[in-house]
């Protein structure tokens, strides 16, 4: 049996045709552009990310000479928007989950519904980030355009439509990510679309993941030389998928997550009873939705400049090291982290360059890079960032701790998940054992593991993780290290204080 699946990031897709085993057979990456048109915009081209995978897919089946495939199984990022006409033909461009321009339609929900009422419903407080407030502003600013609205998809219904599906579907993921959805029905949520004057026949059907909405179109399948045309699967969410394939398919596994962003996620099996538990998740800015899994529930920590910070500081200072991999044929990343002493800087790094994440989610903040000398070398500078992020997930981790959302096992994927001294530095300020993956793309792996238990290849999803999901090596703290760090962690927790009032105050109206 075999399944290609298709990983569709913000900034880049990856495709994987796995077999039963869970062995990669051939795969595939390629990067895309985000659009920055506009202050607080961040726009993608859905019909360029779509060729993308049409051409990935058939690069991988080439790599691998296969002519048969059994499935195609989506894992895309949260919340982008992207309008489609009667022949599910975008009317724009996608609206990324990082635009911010329906800050204003988030706002207003907030002040007349109310936040918190929003959140115990829907399991979702207004934001930007909503595809629900996105679906506002295309009402509220483009009038002419929203009349001519079929239905307003995610990349995963937009997609699954380009390659043959015979319906418009949204699997539950992406649908209870909305802000629109019941969290008790896991439908669409009547009284919020009368509230927001959103109309139910705008939305797509929502599927649970593991749905077949049809099979690849007879032209894409002559087109890519296969013998028979394959299902189409609904995967979910990335960070669900990523969730699955790391293994977090039951509480206490909680899995640090290494992309663009940097994201903790964690299930848990029902929503809290505990009305002063489901306010904190509110008030911290942790979605309630549900997983791929199910009769479970997923939610998530969020740092977005995660893995680009490193980027920044690629980009920006390590120009000798980019010669040097140039040269070599090997990652600047790689060479960067091999310049690092093995010990905690007098330095304190605050990943804020499109604000802080949560819990606090201060839009204000800034990028901030604290406790300079002119004895400040640029390998310190670069393990700041490192120890910056693992500061700001530690936060995240003791807070998931004190809502009552278990953390027994950290288990790290992604990009940032492929180096050891990264590794053992969470482990020595996270203060317990974090563990890496056999599989490092836990996202396209997840995507499988639903595409495989669809197909009955596995009973169940739990089964089939258990077949496949399997741990590399284990980082435990040590005891000295972890000691300096639980000191610098108070020090980075005041420093935010310090720093959110200096940039609160000298935010300009």
């Amino acid at each position: 049996m075999k399944i290609c699946s298709v990983d569709v990031g913000t900034t880049g897709m990856k495709v994987i045709i796995f077999d039963e085993s869970g062995l990669a057979l051939a795969s595939g990456f390629q990067e895309y552009e985000i659009i920055y048109s506009k202050k607080g915009w961040a726009e993608q081209d859905g019909e360029k990310v779509f060729g993308i995978l049409v051409n990935l897919l058939g690069k991988c089946l080439s790599d691998s000479k296969l002519d048969v495939l059994d499935g195609i199984v989506l894992s895309v990022q949260g919340d982008a928007v992207i309008p489609v006409d009667k022949d599910s033909k975008p009317l724009s461009l996608a609206l990324l989950g990082m635009d911010k321009r329906s800050f204003l339609q988030a706002q207003n929900c907030g002040e007349k519904l109310g936040s918190f009422f929003i959140f115990s419903r829907t399991g979702m407080r207004p934001h930007s980030i909503n595809s629900a407030t996105k679906i506002m502003w295309f009402q509220e600013n483009r009038k002419d355009l929203h009349k001519a609205v079929k239905k307003y998809l995610t990349y995963e219904g937009f997609l699954m439509k380009c390659l043959g599906a015979d319906q418009y579907v949204t699997d539950l993921t992406m649908a209870s990510r909305s802000m629109i959805c019941h969290l008790g029905t896991d439908q669409w949520d009547e009284n919020m679309l009368e509230a927001l004057h959103i109309s139910k026949e705008q939305l797509p059907h929502i599927k649970p993941s593991g749905f077949v909405a049809g099979r690849m179109s007879s032209s894409l399948g002559e087109q890519l030389h296969l013998k028979k045309l394959p299902l189409l699967i609904l995967g979910g969410h990335d960070q669900v998928c990523a969730g699955i394939g790391a293994g977090a398919v039951r509480p206490g596994i909680a899995v640090d997550s290494h992309g663009t962003a940097e994201v903790l996620s964690a299930c848990f099996n029902q929503v809290p009873c505990d009305n002063q538990k489901l306010l904190k998740m509110h008030h911290n800015f942790y979605p309630c939705y549900r997983h791929g899994v199910p009769e479970k529930y997923f939610t998530f920590a969020l740092n977005h400049c995660g893995g680009i910070s490193f980027q920044w500081f690629r980009n920006m200072l390590a120009e000798t090291e980019m010669k040097d991999a140039l040269e070599t044929g090997r990652k600047a990343y790689d060479i960067i982290i091999e310049k690092m002493e093995d010990k905690a800087t007098d330095l304190f790094f605050f990943p804020y360059f499109t604000g802080s994440g949560s819990p606090f989610c201060h839009e204000f903040m800034k990028g901030s890079l604290l406790g300079m000398t002119l004895h400040t070398k640029k390998s310190e500078i670069a393990r700041s960032i490192l120890e910056g992020l693992a500061m700001e997930m530690k936060r995240n981790l003791m807070e998931f701790l004190d809502i009552g959302i278990p953390v027994e096992e950290i288990r790290c994927v992604g990009g940032g998940a492929s180096h050891k001294v990264s590794l053992q530095l969470k482990a020595d300020v996270y203060g317990q054992p974090v563990i890496s993956m056999k599989n490092k793309e836990a996202a396209a792996l997840g995507a499988a593991i639903i595409g495989f238990t669809t197909l009955k290849a596995y009973s169940t999803i739990e089964d089939c993780v258990n077949q496949l999901v399997k741990i590399d090596t284990t980082y435990m703290p040590r005891p000295e290290a972890s000691q300096i760090y639980k000191e610098k962690f108070l020090q980075y927790s005041n420093m935010y204080q310090f720093l959110q009032a200096a940039y609160k105050s000298g935010e300009r109206t």
